[in-house]
């Protein structure tokens, strides 16, 4: 059996203090919290907020888990949209209309052939 681990995205706001660039502790709040929308099945926004060095001087941005740098989509649903992928479940054939759909059925039950889903 294969699982797949879907990561989450978190609501809540974990304050960092420590630098990215110089790697010393007590960063100060440079702005306040800020929500940001993102593309999630469940979350619509996000809060983040901007902190910066003061020794320095580099600011930088504190997100929830669950969003990489500079992303709008949600690291949940870039995986979700991987497995629909390997799945075979790709936006390139999203086109097809439901009236095409139920054309495909139909001809192939007219030859005899068998269009049933199964779990294999």
């Amino acid at each position: 059996m294969i699982q797949y681990i879907i990561p989450s995205v978190d609501i809540s706001l974990k304050l960092e203090r420590r630098c990215p660039h110089c790697n010393r502790a007590n960063g100060n709040i440079h702005s306040g919290i800020s929500d940001r929308g993102i593309s999630d099945i469940k979350v619509q926004s996000i809060a983040q907020r901007r902190m910066k060095c003061p020794w320095c001087k580099t600011s930088w941005t504190v997100r929830t888990e669950g969003i990489s740098h500079g992303k709008q989509r949600s690291d949940r649903l870039i995986a979700i949209g991987v497995t629909l992928y390997m799945f075979g479940l790709s936006y390139r054939y999203r086109e097809v209309s439901t009236f095409a759909f139920l054309q495909i059925l139909q001809k192939h039950h007219r030859k005899g052939r068998s269009c049933s889903w199964s779990k294999g």
